[in-house]
């Protein structure tokens, strides 16, 4: 190998070697920013992220509940709120808002909790018109993605859209739906159908033979029968009744809410418990 070569090949070597080094150095430098960058378009549970999407929603609200910001605020109203109004035409749904004290020129932001359920971000936001408490419901596809409804009447049910249960068990058909909502409490109708050729029999005398399950497998018995005195139902074959009962649960967990328990069932003198 002539001395020229060996030149060659040491020149080589030493920009193989730097280039590797460059390469390096880089992935060092950018690792971090795109862990970062990563972090910010996904959801990240952290007080970090809780506290900088209800500082932005906060001030969105604050800016844009104006009647004279109507147009920025209407582009981000969720449809199904408009079909609940059943109105779509902007200036309709405008004066809608303002005639129901839900926009106005004057108001004041008091409060933004954030929640999640299924995976996904919410925020209630309470605010005040006129010395009238109001609500609204922001809902992310993704950060800074998001869709604006108005709590009607003040009931928070309107974020409970998933919460109802539905279920047939031996011919008989178990229904548990929400009525009203509170940060506090949840008021829910059971009702019960019998399309068997049996009669069963549901004992409310005690609160823990009605439990409503949330979380990670948490139940909470009932606090009270919301619409009757009666608290033993015998239903024959074809008929069906109802139950109104009130739960003291907060917010956060009413939007877990994944089944309920029926304790001291019996039919044909057997006593049992019904998992829904």
């Amino acid at each position: 190998m002539n001395k020229e070569e060996k030149e060659k090949i040491y020149i080589y070597s030493i920009i193989i070697v730097t280039a590797i080094i460059v390469v390096l150095v880089i992935a060092i430098i950018w690792n971090p920013m795109i862990k970062n960058k990563e972090t910010i378009n996904t959801y990240d549970d952290s007080i970090t992220y809780e506290s900088t999407m209800k500082q932005y929603y906060k001030k969105y609200v604050a800016d844009n509940l104006r009647i004279d910001r109507f147009d920025e605020l209407y582009s981000r109203i969720d449809n199904d709120y408009l079909n609940s109004i059943g109105l779509t035409d902007e200036d309709e749904v405008k004066e809608y808002l303002k005639q129901n004290k839900i926009i106005s020129m004057t108001y004041e932001i008091n409060n933004i909790e954030m929640f999640i359920s299924d995976s996904k971000h919410m925020f209630l936001i309470t605010y005040t018109i006129e010395n009238n408490q109001k609500y609204i419901i922001i809902e992310e596809e993704k950060p800074y993605n998001f869709k604006i409804s108005f709590v009607k009447n003040n009931n928070l049910s309107e974020l409970l859209s998933k919460t109802n249960i539905s279920k047939t068990i031996e011919d008989v058909e178990y229904d548990m739906c929400t009525i009203d909502s509170t940060r506090n409490s949840i008021r829910m109708k059971l009702t019960i159908k019998n399309n068997s050729n049996k009669t069963y029999e549901y004992d409310f005398s005690n609160l823990n033979y009605l439990q409503l399950k949330y979380g990670n497998d948490e139940y909470v018995n009932m606090a009270a029968i919301a619409n009757s005195s009666t608290v033993n139902y015998a239903i024959t074959p074809g008929s069906e009744k109802s139950i109104e009962v009130l739960f003291n649960l907060s917010l956060s967990d009413q939007l877990n809410i994944s089944g309920f328990k029926l304790n001291n069932v019996k039919r044909d003198s057997n006593t049992y418990t019904l998992e829904i």
